[in-house]
């Protein structure tokens, strides 16, 4: 049977790629961006060191008889729950070179929020693999400062280039509520990306000493109002809204200046769970 020009083009082609691939050295490692890479202490979450699981195989059972913080730092120090703990370094700056000899060996370039001195020590020590950005709650404007007028000059300066993490969840803030609007005019007005933690925090945090954090704040829908008032926001949401799937993927429909990170649930949650959502999407 005749082939067509185009049929015949085609596979000309397809065959020249095959040759190529075939006489191609190994490729080097294609750059990766990871949207959410932390500078932080070595005992932020807890003294160290700490265990997590990559997964966790289930989520284990509480007796409420006993004081939350209890069970689960028990679970963090033994790697309960888990089969596959990941053991957190014991020094802030072992933390800091781990994390740095990963990004160099998969070339990945991180977007590392922190408070903004742990940032530009980190950016000091890798400057070609660290991207600048604010971790930030609402309560940081009196804590330490970091007011709409601070803030801007970080990123007018170029120093800084992300806005976020957001962790207005842990607050029991909404993204849309007016206390963040003046934050958001800032971003969007000199085209700063904002990453909001949206999604799971540790499991039981609220019994952690996170008080305000609520479950309804998963919800991707918190996200809507403050989109409709600033549609040339740059916005993702970490963690992607999880377990909340249907409403992460309507959100996204129906805004398409709103983009996702998976952050922890890649590898903490169990692999069921996860799979189900990498499935969906």
């Amino acid at each position: 049977m005749n082939k067509s020009p185009f049929m015949r083009l085609t596979l000309l082609l397809l065959c020249a790629i095959g040759v190529a691939i075939t006489n191609a050295q190994p490729a080097k490692k294609l750059p990766i961006i990871d949207m959410h890479l932390h500078a932080l202490a070595a005992n932020d979450q807890g003294p160290a060191p700490m265990n997590i699981g990559a997964p966790f195989a289930h989520w284990g059972c509480h007796d409420p008889k006993q004081p939350y913080m209890q069970t689960i730092m028990q679970v963090f120090k033994n790697g309960d729950w888990t089969s596959h703990p990941l053991t957190s370094p014991l020094t802030d700056s072992a933390l800091m070179v781990q994390t740095i000899a990963v990004l160099n060996q998969y070339n990945v370039y991180g977007v590392t929020s922190g408070e903004p001195h742990m940032v530009r020590r980190w950016k000091a020590a890798a400057p070609k693999r660290i991207i600048n950005a604010v971790m930030w709650n609402y309560y940081d404007v009196q804590r330490v400062g970091l007011s709409v007028d601070s803030l801007q000059q970080l990123f007018q300066s170029s120093e800084f280039k992300v806005f976020g993490e957001l962790g207005l969840q842990y607050e029991g803030i909404s993204f849309s509520d007016s206390l963040v609007e003046p934050f958001l005019a800032m971003a969007e007005k000199l085209d700063i990306p904002v990453g909001v933690h949206v999604g799971p925090g540790p499991p039981g945090v609220i019994y952690m000493g996170a008080n305000n954090y609520r479950a309804r704040l998963h919800s991707a829908t918190q996200l809507e109002e403050a989109l409709v008032r600033h549609p040339n926001l740059r916005v993702y949401a970490m963690h992607a809204g999880w377990p909340m799937l249907d409403d992460m993927l309507a959100t996204l429909y129906a805004h398409p200046q709103l983009y996702v990170d998976l952050g922890i649930i890649a590898y903490a949650v169990p692999k069921k769970s996860f799979t189900i959502i990498s499935n969906e999407w």
